[in-house]
């Protein structure tokens, strides 16, 4: 019996859910790879078959998500929150962060008015 496409299976669902925990999250792919207990490819499969999106791609949601708060949040410096979040290369960090909100850290910071 094929699987239903809206099914998706516990193991990922509980995955994707524990990836969302900081400590998790920071960790990466071989973090995802751990809690799993299931092969890198496998697992890539099942996220794009059932979230349309790659486990990378999650990850560094989340990872940009934390930050946005830290910004928000805390006086911490770009490269501190970086670091927390799992970003080894402050330039790579700087520029999925523009991507996904066309400002900078620091201008995304000096808003005012966040709404939540």
């Amino acid at each position: 019996m094929p699987e239903r496409s809206d099914f998706v299976p516990g193991w990922l669902s509980r995955l994707y859910s524990q990836m969302r925990q900081p400590e998790n999250f920071t960790l990466g792919i071989l973090r995802m790879r751990e809690l799993s207990g299931r092969s890198q490819a496998y697992i890539n499969r099942m996220f794009r078959k059932y979230y349309g999106q790659t486990p990378t791609d999650y990850i560094n949601d989340l990872r940009l998500s934390h930050a946005a708060s830290l910004l928000q949040t805390t006086g911490l410096t770009v490269l501190e929150i970086a670091g927390i979040c799992g970003f080894e290369n402050l330039s790579w960090f700087n520029r999925l962060f523009k991507q996904r909100y066309q400002l900078t850290p620091s201008e995304y910071r000096s808003r005012k008015n966040f709404f939540f």
